[in-house]
């Protein structure tokens, strides 16, 4: 993968391509950041890498991430990735159930 000066969404639609994955550029998260499709990209990696480190080496320096929600890989900015809030229900009944005194 090698890109010079590329516009981000030239980069990312590869990206998409070559992993057969559905992404999404939000033009909302973007606009935080002050991005446009068209900011330039520049990146030489001469071996295959994994999807995740591609992504992260071509987001950071733009203070952009992504998160997968709705069954696409969602690129936005930092603070609407920090954003997301996940319910995650735990059994804890095994805390509040009294312990039988043995004698």
């Amino acid at each position: 993968m090698q890109f010079t000066n590329a516009p981000l969404k030239e980069v990312l639609d590869h990206l998409a391509s070559l992993t057969a994955v559905n992404l999404h550029l939000d033009p909302q998260g973007l606009a935080e950041e002050g991005i446009g499709t068209d900011t330039p990209v520049t990146i030489n990696l001469r071996s295959d890498i994994m999807l995740r480190s591609a992504l992260n080496l071509i987001l950071d320096p733009l203070h952009l991430s992504y998160v997968i929600k709705d069954d696409v890989l969602k690129v936005t900015s930092e603070r609407a990735r920090e954003g997301q809030i996940y319910a995650k229900t735990y059994n804890v009944a095994d805390l509040v159930m009294p312990i039988p005194n043995f004698v």
